[in-house]
């Protein structure tokens, strides 16, 4: 019996152990150690879902042992008749409130059904160290209106380039094709045939002498006609010198 109860206590233990591990490591939203927003340290989980949560931080107070964070919001969209709250909070972020049916929260010191909520609305709440949700309360001993936050939807992942398909390979014993060679380019148009130069005119032939030249070999008539005085001066003198003698 003493064996078995030890091992029930240390079951037990370690069991109260794992569970206030996982509830600290897991479902805690972030760490304090006082009311200064400077004081309090969010979770990796946390800034992974909202980057900017630590510069929407307004104070923080504490409540039954435990520091709650204070943020103010404006009302983005109101969805599905107030099952579906957007607020937009300072530093740009954007949460999803999931109210239960019939919620009514305090808008400008008035009570207001979540599904009557309008563009602009202003809303203050406070997310707990130890969860993630938005706990609405007038004072530290008012009674806690909790709201569950939906999880923000997470940033499509790129799709992955699409790899070649690998060139069919030759089968044993067949020689692989030749690769394709690329298209030659494209030549230049033929060039168009140079235009013929136009014949050079011919020169018109030169007119012919007026004069006739004188054929070799053929006496001029001048010459005749010298020879013939010569030959009748010849014969004249002839004819008087048997005058003279007598």
């Amino acid at each position: 019996m003493g064996i078995r109860r030890i091992l029930l206590v240390i079951g037990v233990t370690l069991g109260a152990s794992v569970a206030a591990h996982a509830q600290s490591g897991v479902d805690r939203s972030f760490t304090a150690t006082g009311t200064s927003c400077g004081d309090v340290a969010w979770s990796a989980e946390s800034l992974t879902k909202y980057p900017g949560i630590a510069g929407a931080c307004q104070n923080v107070v504490q409540r039954d042992g435990k520091y709650y964070v204070n943020f103010v919001g404006q009302v983005e969209k109101v969805a599905e008749g107030g099952k579906k709250v957007t607020v937009n909070f300072k530093g740009g972020e954007t949460l999803t409130l999931t109210p239960p049916a019939n919620l009514q929260l305090t808008v400008n010191g008035r009570k207001t059904p979540t599904s009557r909520l309008q563009k602009g609305d202003k809303l203050t709440f406070y997310i707990p160290q130890d969860r993630f949700t938005a706990d609405f309360f007038e004072t530290t001993t008012a009674p806690i209106e909790e709201i569950p936050i939906e999880a923000p939807a997470p940033a499509p992942l790129a799709a992955p380039a699409e790899a070649a398909a690998p060139a069919p390979q030759p089968a044993p014993g067949e020689t692989a094709p030749p690769a394709p060679q690329p298209a030659p380019a494209e030549t230049a148009q033929e060039a168009a045939p140079a235009p013929t130069a136009a014949p050079a005119p011919t020169a018109a032939p030169a007119p012919a002498a007026t004069e006739t030249q004188p054929q070799k070999g053929r006496p001029r008539p001048f010459l005749w006609l010298v020879g013939l005085v010569i030959i009748a001066a010849v014969i004249y003198s002839l004819m008087r010198k048997p005058k003279l003698r007598s």
